[in-house]
């Protein structure tokens, strides 16, 4: 063990360690202290005791900011999904939304109002993020390079109020990426 993340005593408590990634010469993770100090939040490890850090509590206290969809873009970029508080983002809903830390800093890219912001995957695509993210508009492709500026939607697949993207799933093959999406004329196709 490199380190007790959980030092909670209990036969059903544990960290809960997942969605594992290397970046910057560490390993970043998911885990929870189990206590009432904080959720399920983002971790970094260099492999040794003191090493073992969180790295930002994204929901503060107790809740769940639950880091996922793990993407490096580039060397000193890593993207991700994650539910929470940005403090310099004016309203504060939450959501699931694209954040980006570059081994240090962490921050939300764009915070969307309203709290039924989903992104279901985040795929490289030669340094760039394409990203399948409900909006407004519904579930669409966006791309990103992890700043506010350059993050916008590619283009609005089904322009009525329905989503674009209609399934969870996709394949990067070379420089393309595969996914089923719908117009709102001809229904689901790749």
């Amino acid at each position: 063990m490199v380190k007790n993340i959980n030092p909670v005593v209990s036969t059903t408590s544990n960290s809960n360690p997942s969605n594992f990634i290397a970046f910057n010469n560490q390993i970043y993770f998911t885990a929870t202290t189990g206590t009432t100090l904080n959720g399920s939040e983002l971790w970094k490890t260099d492999g040794t005791e003191l090493g073992t850090v969180m790295v930002k509590d994204i929901n503060p206290g107790t809740a769940n900011g639950n880091p996922q969809n793990f993407t490096i873009i580039n060397p000193t970029t890593m993207l991700f999904t994650a539910s929470g508080i940005d403090p310099s983002n004016k309203d504060n809903d939450g959501g699931n939304e694209l954040w980006t830390t570059d081994g240090t800093n962490v921050s939300n890219v764009v915070d969307y109002t309203g709290t039924l912001n989903t992104i279901v995957w985040i795929e490289n695509l030669n340094g760039t993020a394409v990203l399948a993210q409900t909006v407004d508009q519904g579930r669409e492709l966006y791309t990103s390079d992890g700043t506010k500026a350059n993050t916008k939607i590619i283009k609005n697949i089904n322009p009525l109020t329905a989503s674009g993207v209609s399934g969870t799933s996709y394949i990067k093959n070379g420089n393309t990426i595969y996914f089923q999406g719908n117009d709102g004329t001809t229904g689901a196709s790749l």
